[in-house]
């Protein structure tokens, strides 16, 4: 790199850094229950070597009858080690990941094309492009193993072109991490390295290929047994073949069809699984790649919602239009390849369900689209006559700098208050609120917040295992707390008879109609609203049937 190309790197690395550092513990506001309870679970196994159900160091955590991989929470330890059970600590892996991604862009671009002027326009866009700042500043899994997949496949392209199995080996070892993080990459990767071997086989030797068909079985393997062993049904959980989804539809139409007297050849013929399933792929696949999502405003998962913000900022648009032409029309054989592996994710991600589409599986696809859209903004640069080239960038950066600061304004002044319940605004407050009273109660009748509990009060680790790890379920004790899924506990006859002998404090949600001289506290929502009371009755509930 020549000192102009140095100075221009770390001024990229820094606006990324800035991008993801500034304000992390707050923003987005609020703390999501994944984030709460990959943080206890890292808390804990920092302190027990256990997690919260007293598994030993195990690869799969468990939560909400959900089933996540383990490897997130231990790139939190070392942060809690020295920063102790906070937000910051919980989403510091992210923010790490996020800024070593835009690094690793400029390096496997450049490793890819041979060209440094893709490579610093990828790097760029990595930087200040939506997606890629959001996720770094959560908790995010799926960041952290998209990135061992881009690490492992930059290092393939090194192996592929030095030949030294050095690489390969670390092209294996970055591709194992990432299927010991998130779920659908063990999809993924199965499809992606088989594509790999095809697509560049001309440019292997024949003991390259077999090496290369190694570190497949080692990937596939692992990925069985991670699959059958540590997390068996989350792979069961987000594909669209374990739904009712599509088969109670399916049923309906059958049914209508004997009410209607269609034949039974034509019932078979358009109400049947290939066609019915096929066509709500067809449909995901298109929730995808529509403009909506990419450019206009992403909704799912809503909990990392930015207010009219997609994927990609809109002045990427007409880039990523010219990106495809240009690699179509050159016929780029790498640059096919980005598009194949870009347009081919969302089929992918057509055959799972729930939260359609979802920027957390998406982030697959980032880093080929961000080269296409490099592709397209350097293609028009040269396009243009020399002497209106540096105009050109001059109105590139201009309309680039007014877009994020766009995205900015979205992501730190409205998303704060803009539907502040899907991140869990008020939680923190509401367990630390409950705590600080609750020494004057004997008991306190919970929401089921407990992964927050765990977290923010924080609850000892080794206390909670010998307690047998007590979970909120319905109408279960932790101690003086009993949980409940009654938005209105203080409200319900059941729970004033069961503690009528009692000193109790009563959570409430804010739709319950309480008296306000029973109200002690209201714990509130970022814009202002209540969220939630803290209730002490003075006077016993009157039943409808004694009036």
């Amino acid at each position: 790199m020549s000192t102009l190309e140095k100075l221009l790197f770390i001024t990229i690395l820094l606006v990324s850094c800035s991008f993801r550092f500034w304000r992390l513990d707050a923003i987005p506001e609020g703390f999501h229950s994944d984030e709460a309870a990959f943080g206890y679970n890292a808390y804990s196994i920092l302190k027990t070597g256990r997690d919260e159900y007293g598994k030993v160091f195990p690869l799969t955590l468990q939560s909400f009858g959900d089933y996540k991989a383990a490897l997130y929470a231990y790139t939190v330890i070392p942060f809690m080690a020295v920063l102790g059970p906070t937000e910051l600590s919980v989403r510091l892996p992210s923010c790490v990941a996020g800024m070593l991604w835009v690094a690793v862009m400029y390096m496997f671009v450049w490793t890819l094309s041979k060209k440094k002027s893709y490579a610093f326009v990828a790097m760029g866009l990595s930087a200040v492009s939506p997606l890629p700042v959001l996720l770094s500043r959560v908790q995010s899994d799926p960041l952290l193993s998209v990135f061992f997949i881009l690490v492992g496949t930059w290092f393939f392209f090194l192996w592929k072109e030095k030949r030294k199995n050095f690489f390969i080996f670390l092209c294996c070892i970055a591709w194992l991490f990432s299927v010991m993080t998130y779920v659908l990459p063990r999809m993924f990767l199965f499809i992606f390295i088989p594509f790999l071997l095809f697509w560049f086989r001309d440019t292997l030797s024949l003991l390259q290929k077999k090496i290369f068909g190694g570190v497949f079985i080692v990937i596939a393997v692992s990925v069985v047994i991670l699959s059958l062993t540590s997390s068996p049904t989350r792979l069961q959980q987000v594909s669209v073949f374990s739904s009712p989804t599509v088969m109670l539809p399916l049923e309906e139409k059958i049914r209508e069809d004997g009410g209607g007297k269609a034949s039974l050849l034509t019932t078979r013929m358009y109400h049947n699984k290939v066609v019915e399933y096929g066509m709500y792929c067809l449909h995901n696949y298109f929730e995808y790649i529509n403009f909506n999502f990419l450019f206009y405003e992403a909704n799912q998962p809503a909990r990392e919602k930015i207010p009219n913000i997609g994927v990609f900022l809109l002045i990427e648009l007409p880039f990523l239009l010219v990106g495809i032409y240009t690699i179509l029309k050159k016929k780029i054989h790498w640059g096919i390849f980005c598009l194949i592996w870009a347009f081919g994710v969302p089929a992918l991600l057509s055959f799972t369900r729930d939260e359609i589409p979802n920027i957390h599986r998406f982030f697959l696809a980032s880093a080929p689209f961000h080269i296409i859209i490099s592709v397209g903004i350097v293609s028009l640069f040269y396009a243009v006559n020399k002497a209106w080239r540096k105009l050109f960038i001059a109105v590139v950066l201009i309309l680039f700098s007014m877009n994020v600061y766009y995205f900015l304004h979205n992501l730190f002044v409205h998303q704060p208050i803009h539907l502040p319940y899907n991140r869990g605004y008020a939680y923190k407050a509401l367990v630390l609120r409950t705590k600080d009273r609750s020494f004057a109660y004997d008991v306190v009748v919970s929401q089921k917040v407990l992964e927050h509990m765990l977290f923010f009060w924080p609850m000892d680790p080794k206390v909670y295992l010998d307690m047998g790890s007590p979970r909120d379920g319905e109408e279960q004790w932790m101690g003086k707390y009993f949980f409940v899924s009654d938005p209105c506990p203080s409200n319900s006859k059941k729970y004033r008879d069961m503690m009528k002998d009692k000193k109790v404090l009563y959570m409430d949600r804010s739709e319950c109609h309480v008296p306000s001289d029973d109200i002690l506290e209201i714990i509130r929502w970022k814009e202002g609203s209540a969220a939630f009371y803290l209730v002490e009755p003075h006077e016993p509930l009157v039943s409808e049937s004694s009036l």
